[in-house]
Order: C-alpha cells, then sequence, then structure tokens
C-alpha cells in the first residue's frame, strides 16, 4: 500500500492523484462564461438569471464514483458502521462536525471502509478500540479540519 504526502493510500487522496474531469468539462466557452460572470460582478451571473447556489465553505461536491461519508457519535462508532445504510452515506465532504463524532470514510459502490477520521489523539484511541471490538478493520487518522 502506497500512501501518499497527506496519510492516505495514494488513490484516495483527491489532491495528490485527482480525478480525470468529464468528457466538455473546462471547455473554451465554459471558461468564457465563467469569465463573463466574474466580471459581472457579485449576485450576478451575467447571463441575466440569478446565480445557482453555491455549497458552504469548506463542503466539496462529490465527484462520481468518489468517496462517501459518514457522519457518527464516537460511541456509537462500531454499531452504526455494522448497521449503516446505504441512504446514511453523504458524498459531500464534512465541515465543523463536533469533536465526540467521527467521520468514516467509503470509496466505491460497495462502501467499503478505508479510514475514520477523528478530531484528535484521545479520539483516534477510542475509536479504534470500538472498531476492534466490532470486528471492524479500518484506519484511523486525525484530520481536524474537518472538525469545529
Amino acid at each position: 500500500m502506497t500512501e501518499c504526502i497527506h496519510g492516505l493510500e495514494l488513490a484516495m487522496c483527491d489532491v495528490c492523484t485527482p480525478r480525470a474531469q468529464p468528457a466538455g468539462a473546462g471547455s473554451a466557452g465554459s471558461a468564457r462564461r465563467a469569465r463573463a460572470a466574474a466580471s459581472a460582478g457579485p449576485g450576478r451571473s451575467g447571463t441575466g438569471r440569478p446565480e445557482p447556489a453555491r455549497p458552504m465553505p469548506g463542503v466539496a461536491v462529490r465527484r462520481a464514483g468518489g468517496r462517501r461519508y459518514l457522519v457518527v457519535d464516537l460511541d456509537d462508532l462500531g454499531e452504526e458502521l455494522g448497521a449503516a445504510e446505504a441512504s446514511d452515506w453523504s458524498g459531500l465532504v464534512p465541515a465543523g462536525v463536533g469533536r465526540e463524532r467521527v467521520v468514516a470514510v467509503a470509496a466505491g459502490e460497495e462502501l467499503d471502509v478505508a479510514f475514520v477520521a477523528v478530531a484528535n489523539e484521545p479520539a483516534r484511541r477510542r475509536a479504534r478500540e470500538a472498531l476492534t471490538a466490532n470486528g471492524i478493520d479500518a484506519r484511523v487518522m486525525v484530520q481536524p479540519d474537518w472538525f469545529g
């Protein structure tokens, strides 16, 4: 298993291994529209139509075939992972998660947990204990920027 500089598996890191853009993305026409919208000023799209809603700062929209996220209480980690259904997983990168919660990160349609992100070292120890007690073999990482 090869790790990137961020401590993730190389294939799981969107920074070190960016996903390919869909066909047609980044065309000259879309670049012109983006420049026109930027020059139109705040709150205007340059086309006379209202600007579409933007995601909150710190939240990225999931790419097709990308990661899925499940935010659960630290004390209920093992039970929640075992009982979570596909509809419980989100495609949005979490931001401002409470420190007594954890974020399970999965890749693919099978929702196999790639790693569990926690706010600090004490939470990492508690998460490892909960995973081990429930027979779940997943990596636990400290990812403080996801937690408020």
